[in-house]
């Protein structure tokens, strides 16, 4: 791939620094970035609703969320929704580091050691969030994902590219034998006593909730290593080789690969997430199995056109006063993903409104888009005041080893 353009031609946030190491000041971000992470904030909430409501033993049970609604909603979040917002927020995370290398070379800098302590920070981060708030936590994948990546950074598009199809294709592998195993054993109780959890979350003390978290953070981890870690890893890989083009920065120039990319990732996408929606990838119908394969193999062609469809909008309507709904949750978006997740902890365990195992799909469904919508004027609000969010203030003056200036910098 190649870019066209000198550098006179780039957009601001694309031009070479000269001054000290510093965070891209607000008016030299790139819009497309924050809209996409404001839009897969808002997906990954759909698909968390059900750890966050149930036990994950039986999920949004189909026998017992059995109306017209909870049919729907449950179709819709998987079709649409599972698996493909955690991996646009991986092609985000290897693009960023992309042009984080690309400051710093123009700079004469050596970013590795600051962008170590970033992904440190996120690790650290992410422990905390798993053991107190939800243990599908996916920072601290991201954390020690990152460093593997940081090996790919002086290597050839090629190379990269080949690590980023070689590690998803034997994440598909091993869904495959996990589609064959489930059709095989078909019921995957784990054999738990689903009351004690759901007596835990809803009516147990704050360490009594901590005390489950840990033990379905157990549970949940070789889901993470196993199926979540490979996709991620190979869109970090391939968001690395999109960063160095630029290719999210200057749309313009490369409209012709967008609109392919929309008319071929997408139809596969929507297709793909259909047929394994109605397979019932998570459950434990004899068919289950093979639309956990469908759902894994296509998900990233859905991911890939959801982020083309959204990169040929004009800049000029990414950036519209209305579009601030979704840029604003995009530019603290490490806040509002652990924001999310403390609300959530709020609604359904015993720490506020003890909602757990109350509530179906398709009430989940509404409370995520409630959820998201809340946080997002949240941002604005805060925005309006703060340079950064919490969360990323922490991060970067942890990155920067100085803190960080949090008076807006227009």
């Amino acid at each position: 791939m190649t870019s066209r353009g000198s550098g006179a031609g780039q957009p601001v946030a694309d031009r070479p620094g000269t001054g000290p190491a510093q965070p891209t000041a607000p008016t030299e971000r790139v819009a497309l970035l924050d809209v996409l992470r404001g839009f897969a904030l808002l997906g990954i909430l759909l698909v968390n609703m059900e750890s966050f409501a149930v036990p994950i033993d039986e999920g949004w049970d189909a026998a017992r969320f059995s109306g017209a609604a909870d049919e729907v909603a449950r179709w819709v979040i998987v079709a649409f929704a599972a698996l493909k917002f955690y991996t646009l927020f991986s092609l985000l995370f290897g693009y960023g580091l992309a042009l984080q290398i690309q400051r710093a070379m123009a700079r004469g800098e050596d970013a590795l050691a600051r962008y170590s302590r970033r992904l440190v920070g996120l690790i650290v981060l992410g422990v905390l969030h798993a053991v107190f708030l939800y243990f599908g936590d996916i920072l601290i994948a991201y954390g020690i994902l990152g460093f593997l990546l940081l090996l790919l950074r002086d290597k050839p598009d090629r190379v990269v590219l080949n690590w980023a199809l070689g590690v998803w294709l034997a994440g598909l592998a091993i869904a495959v034998l996990l589609g064959l195993a489930s059709a095989v054993a078909g019921d995957s109780d784990l054999g738990r006593d689903i009351s004690a959890v759901q007596a835990a979350y809803a009516d147990g003390g704050f360490w009594d909730v901590v005390s489950q978290r840990l033990e379905d953070l157990a549970v949940a981890i070789p889901s993470v290593v196993v199926l979540q870690a490979p996709t991620a890893f190979a869109m970090f890989a391939l968001g690395l080789v999109l960063g160095r083009h630029r290719v999210l920065s200057r749309t313009d120039e490369f409209r012709s690969s967008l609109v392919r990319g929309l008319l071929v990732f997408l139809p596969i996408g929507v297709i793909g997430g259909a047929v394994a929606a109605s397979l019932d990838p998570l459950g434990d119908g004899g068919l289950s199995g093979l639309g956990l394969v469908i759902l894994f193999a296509t998900a990233p062609m859905l991911t890939f056109g959801y982020v083309a469809a959204i990169a040929l909008v004009p800049e000029r309507i990414l950036r519209a006063p209305a579009m601030w709904i979704m840029r604003a949750p995009g530019r603290m978006s490490l806040s509002v993903y652990l924001l999310e997740s403390v609300v959530a902890t709020f609604v359904f365990t015993s720490i506020g409104l003890g909602l757990f195992g109350d509530v179906g799909p398709a009430a989940g469904f509404g409370l995520a888009v409630a959820i998201w919508l809340g946080l997002s004027v949240f941002s604005m609000l805060w925005l309006a005041v703060f340079r950064f969010g919490p969360f990323e203030w922490l991060l970067r003056s942890f990155s920067y080893l100085r803190l960080q200036p949090m008076s807006p910098r227009r």
